[in-house]
């Protein structure tokens, strides 16, 4: 695993459906979706866009529909 940069696709407080993509993160030039596996809403973002994250990290914290 490498560190990645964090692209956020989403923004507080916004609604988010059941597969939306969320954030994208960009490993060595190659961008991976994040998508939201439930629906509800943003509570927050866990970084900045391009922060570096890594494997595990909490990204976004969603309520439930």
């Amino acid at each position: 695993p490498h560190l990645g940069l964090f692209e956020p696709c989403c923004t507080v407080g916004e609604a988010v459906a059941p597969g939306a993509v969320v954030a994208r993160i960009d490993v060595l030039g190659r961008k991976t979706d994040v998508v939201a596996s439930d629906g509800g809403r943003v509570v927050s973002l866990g970084f900045a866009a391009n922060d570096l994250v890594e494997f595990g990290e909490c990204l976004i914290e969603m309520t439930a529909a």
